[in-house]
């Protein structure tokens, strides 16, 4: 599975913008875990919590601002979301895409 992404500002680190985590069910709904970032974030410190649901990404630079994601060791018949890192912070209108597994 192989995702393509077009950034905003062709420097900007991908790992950066998003993350990709496992899907938790519920009963009659579906959630993601959010981000915890560092209490320095406001100065310019990445610091983004290592969760064991977080999957590995693998990133491949196609041209300025584009890059290939090929995420690395996902389970089948599992539901996964990019989270926007951006908005996960404050936890309100995250932008999060979902897709499953086979």
């Amino acid at each position: 599975m192989v995702f393509i992404v077009k950034l905003n500002d062709a420097e900007t680190d991908p790992e950066s913008v998003f993350y990709l985590t496992k899907v938790q069910h519920g009963s009659k709904s579906r959630s993601v875990d959010l981000v915890n970032t560092s209490a320095f974030a406001a100065y310019g410190a990445g610091g983004k919590s290592t969760k064991k649901d977080y999957a590995k990404l693998d990133y491949e630079k196609v041209a300025p601002g584009v890059y290939k994601i090929i995420p690395k060791d996902l389970e089948p018949h599992m539901e996964y979301a990019f989270v926007s890192v951006a908005q996960s912070t404050s936890g309100s209108n995250s932008i999060v895409y979902l897709f499953g597994t086979n």
